[in-house]
């Protein structure tokens, strides 16, 4: 009894390892960082690691803002002021009237204005520290996305990659997250060659209309997804949010050089290596075209 042979395993159908968890954040830029990367926009930027006590504690203190450690001296000023306040304007009115409060006073409006607004700017520190421009000289690789291994982008689960971005404010400003990923796909170029973009961080460039806005429930979803501990309070809060999302299909621009690669193909007989054409850049930039 005779039986057809089996055929070979696709090598490229083999299951690719998955890329490290993402679990720091860049303190400067707000970009989501596997535990041991540096930060791809400067390598000076502070990273902090949201899974240990003392990294999470340093992201909670950029985001909210740190207490200040009391001292005695302090303690004493802050005790002092309180006394000579009242009796300073008791004073004040006895011999100038109340005009002269009212002067003092508006000192003491400007004062907490500018003291609320410095605090404002310190609580967000680097959150509008954005990732240089793609160079407009970069070579472009226009294509479609194929084939890949979908992931979750935000509260979306079944997206093939994207980028998450989380607002301080109703209004695009103050990024308090970046969080661009890609569970590796496929690339048709338009050219006939194709490319296959490794699971891992991306950068996503995309035109506004691609931009979805998160709703409430979105926002909170993308929140504790984004957290390795999903413990309160959030070392990102936002106010608003937004996704841009890879699918089949998709037209973009890869930008940058491209590189072969030689993969291990599947154990068994007679396999070989696996060449892959890949993007050169270790975080590949992908612009959104439709």
């Amino acid at each position: 009894m005779s039986s057809e042979p089996e055929a070979d395993p696709d090598p490229s159908a083999a299951p690719r390892p998955a890329p490290p968890a993402r679990v720091a954040l860049c303190l400067d830029c707000r970009t989501l960082l596997a535990a041991s990367e540096r930060c791809d926009v400067d390598a000076g930027h502070r990273v902090a690691r949201l899974d240990e006590d003392a990294g999470r504690e340093a992201a909670l203190g950029e985001a909210y803002g740190r207490p200040p450690k009391p001292t005695r001296l302090g303690l004493a000023l802050k005790v002092a002021l309180a006394i000579a306040w009242p009796i300073g304007a008791l004073v004040l009115i006895r011999l100038a009237g109340l005009r002269a409060l009212l002067v003092v006073g508006l000192f003491g409006l400007a004062f907490l204005a500018w003291r609320l607004a410095r605090r404002a700017n310190e609580r967000f520190f680097g959150a509008d520290v954005a990732p240089p421009p793609f160079p407009a000289d970069a070579p472009r690789h226009p294509g479609r996305v194929g084939p890949g291994q979908p992931v979750r982008v935000g509260p979306f689960e079944d997206a093939l990659g994207g980028e998450l971005r989380l607002y301080a404010g109703d209004v695009v400003r103050a990024v308090t997250l970046r969080d661009g990923y890609t569970g590796g796909f496929q690339l048709a170029l338009d050219d006939g060659r194709d490319v296959f973009v490794p699971a891992g961080r991306v950068r996503l460039e995309a035109p506004s209309e691609a931009w979805h806005a998160l709703r409430a429930w979105e926002l909170d979803d993308a929140q504790r997804a984004a957290d390795p501990r999903d413990e309160a309070p959030t070392p990102f809060p936002a106010k608003s949010g937004a996704v841009a999302l890879l699918a089949e299909g998709t037209h973009v621009e890869l930008l940058g050089e491209l590189k072969l690669h030689e993969e291990d193909a599947a154990e068994g007989y007679r396999d070989a290596p696996e060449l892959h054409l890949v993007p050169l850049d270790r975080i590949p930039r992908l612009r959104l075209l439709s």
